[in-house]
């Protein structure tokens, strides 16, 4: 067993809790580059199924719960399932839960995923227009997302990421390529 001994001077005192929180800060920026990650790749995911308007919104000054929104237009109820559902399964192969969605009944003009530290909301045109999330929440930052050069990609480009079974909680479907 290691003894640890108490800091000899106020010095050392300072300097143990000055690296201490250097560390703590460390492990928090590598959280939140983990997340702008995990939201990044939502919002690519948005676009890359033909999502419009694709925003990806900072809510960490302005609330508590979440740290991100992503928020894209779909131009149909099918469309919006198929751009939920491929950033489900694809968070879920990151290990990074789905808490919760609502707005999967037929004729739903507003889709949400709620990843915990980011949600994802798909809405039909007439959705965005009603509800206008961005407007809501004009203060927050909005992200740049987008790589500068980044060619636009297919459906099938996350085909290479394979399929993942189902849970047996999980009733939705989930998109094949």
């Amino acid at each position: 067993m290691v003894k640890v001994s108490e800091p000899s001077s106020p010095q050392e005192s300072q300097m143990i809790a000055t690296a201490e929180a250097n560390q703590s800060t460390a492990v928090a920026a590598d959280i939140d580059a983990k997340i702008l990650e995990q939201t990044t790749l939502v919002a690519r995911i948005a676009d890359d199924f033909k999502g419009k308007d694709t925003l990806l919104l900072d809510m960490r000054s302005l609330t508590p719960l979440v740290d991100y929104f992503v928020v894209t237009t779909a131009g149909s109820n099918r469309q919006m399932i198929g751009i939920a559902e491929e950033a489900r399964r694809v968070m879920k192969l990151r290990g990074v839960k789905l808490y919760g969605n609502e707005g999967e009944e037929a004729g739903s003009h507003w889709l949400l995923y709620d990843f915990g530290d980011f949600v994802l909301h798909v809405f039909t045109p007439e959705g965005r227009d009603l509800y206008r999330l961005e407007d809501l929440w004009a203060d927050a930052p909005r992200v740049h997302w987008q790589e500068p050069g980044r060619p636009v990609q297919s459906a099938d480009d996350h085909a290479a990421i394979p399929s993942v079974p189902e849970d047996d909680e999980d009733e939705s479907f989930t998109l094949e390529s």
